[in-house]
């Protein structure tokens, strides 16, 4: 009765086995695929000497989940697009799979910025609350994110109140960031 039940349980995970290396093949030729007007269109993965991109489009759009790994293959950031642009809450990742920050509230921004002591203002094209973790997972610092191309790329910029804690999570420093990039 043993052999039995084992030749049955091993033709089931075999079967398995089969439909499931079946369903990725089939599962390949559905990404990366473009719509009659030759836009981006569903689920695509791509990859460079950098990193590996799973994201959905819509007509050319990214719209949908996106995650971006590490060329090692290790989840570096997750977020959400939404018409093309970041919505919902995004998450970056460290090395070793710990969570370094988050970006939510996303919106467009009509703040003008000083670098230079008001000789020269630039104008970043969103804003987003920001807050980055210890590796212990308790809050480092949090305020709004200023940026035009990423806000966890190097153009962003602290704006307005932040809020700054030691390792043990004890807030330890307010400060508030003019326009002019001066701290009060």
């Amino acid at each position: 009765m043993n052999d039995k039940y084992l030749k049955i349980v091993f033709s089931f995970l075999l079967i398995m086995f089969s439909l499931s290396a079946y369903s990725q093949k089939e599962y390949a030729g559905q990404i990366n695929l473009y719509n009659d007007k030759g836009e981006k269109n569903g689920f695509w993965r791509e990859q460079n000497n950098y990193r590996i991109t799973e994201l959905y489009y819509q007509n050319g759009i990214e719209d949908g989940l996106c995650r971006i790994y590490n060329i090692k293959g290790k989840l570096q950031y997750m977020g959400y697009y939404k018409k093309g642009e970041m919505s919902d809450i995004w998450y970056d990742f460290g090395d070793y799979g710990h969570l370094l920050s988050i970006c939510k509230d996303f919106a467009d921004n009509t703040i003008r910025i000083s670098y230079n002591g008001g000789q020269t203002w630039w104008l970043h094209k969103y804003k987003c609350y920001y807050r980055s973790y210890y590796p212990n997972g308790n809050i480092e610092k949090e305020g709004m994110l200023l940026w035009t191309e990423s806000p966890l790329m190097d153009d962003s910029v602290e704006y307005g109140e932040w809020k700054y804690y030691d390792e043990n999570g004890n807030l330890i420093k307010t400060k508030f960031i003019d326009e002019l990039g001066r701290s009060h």
